[in-house]
């Protein structure tokens, strides 16, 4: 069959949510891994599960055999790695003559250029490829994955943001809106996908503590703060650092905007934080 979709970070928490969409809607899907965790998950939703390491050619031949679409998204390493890694996925997505590209980007990626979104926007972009950039928001989830142990350790949500409100954005909502423009003819454009409100993390801590019956409170004062939390997380310094420029960004509204193109695109409003976190409750509880 020539005609699957091959979605990249099938594991991951955007991943997944693009499999599981399209699977919904009985599309043959190729799951792009480099590890096995959650790989059983992606099987049960009927999805053909493949390596793809750009060190290794035949990966990448038999990733993307009989493949007409392409979920591009490149799992977090250095920026410089990150970037050659991209540049070498759409060579190829090229050379076999790739008929649609739907990227995950981030919102605001012009505005970072020490991260590699932008850089590979850009170079996607030189492409004749027909292709669209998905730019969302700080993701929900974040709150029962990458900042959890802070969360279940301490009962904080210690990220600074100077009681700046984030337009947040369920992966749910990006993996159907990835979906949606796997399966339809667009021009090359760009999508901004958030929340449809702002939420600050003070308010961000109520939800959770109303849903999970537990008292989870925000006290930051600093991006010291944020540091200390993150540490918490298990996170790198390097990490630590990279990401406080994001949240520099926050403190001065830079990812409060709310934008309509989910519910432009999906036909419906975003999920709202209250519904993710009763969705979610367990985690926290």
């Amino acid at each position: 069959m020539t005609n699957k979709i091959l979605v990249m970070g099938a594991t991951g928490k955007v991943g997944q949510e693009v499999v599981k969409c399209l699977s919904k809607q009985h599309v043959k899907v190729k799951a792009a891994i480099h590890q096995q965790k959650n790989a059983a998950l992606l099987a049960n939703l009927g999805a053909e599960i493949v390596s793809l390491d750009i060190n290794q050619p035949d990966t990448l031949k038999n990733a993307f055999s009989g493949v007409k679409k392409l979920f591009l998204l490149i799992p977090g390493a250095d920026s410089t790695k990150e970037l050659t890694i991209a540049k070498q996925i759409i060579d190829y997505a090229q050379q076999v003559q790739i008929e649609n590209i739907v990227h995950l980007s981030g919102m605001g990626a012009e505005k970072y250029p020490e991260f590699s979104h932008v850089h590979i926007e850009k170079y996607l972009d030189t492409k004749n490829i027909p292709h669209i950039h998905l730019r969302p928001n700080f993701f929900m989830q974040n709150f029962n994955t990458i900042y959890l142990s802070h969360i279940q350790q301490k009962g904080l949500i210690n990220l600074y943001d100077a009681d700046i409100p984030t337009s947040f954005i369920d992966t749910r909502d990006i993996g159907a809106v990835a979906a949606h423009c796997l399966l339809e003819s667009y021009e090359c454009k760009t999508v901004t996908l958030t929340g449809s409100i702002g939420l600050n993390h003070a308010q961000v801590a109520e939800i959770l503590s109303k849903v999970s019956g537990r008292s989870i409170k925000y006290t930051a004062k600093s991006d010291e703060d944020s540091r200390m939390a993150l540490r918490d997380c298990g996170w790198l310094d390097a990490d630590i650092e990279k990401f406080l420029l994001l949240c520099r960004v926050v403190q001065k509204g830079g990812f409060a905007p709310v934008c309509t193109d989910v519910a432009d695109i999906l036909g419906r409003a975003p999920i709202l934080f209250q519904q993710y976190a009763e969705n979610h409750k367990d985690f926290w509880q």
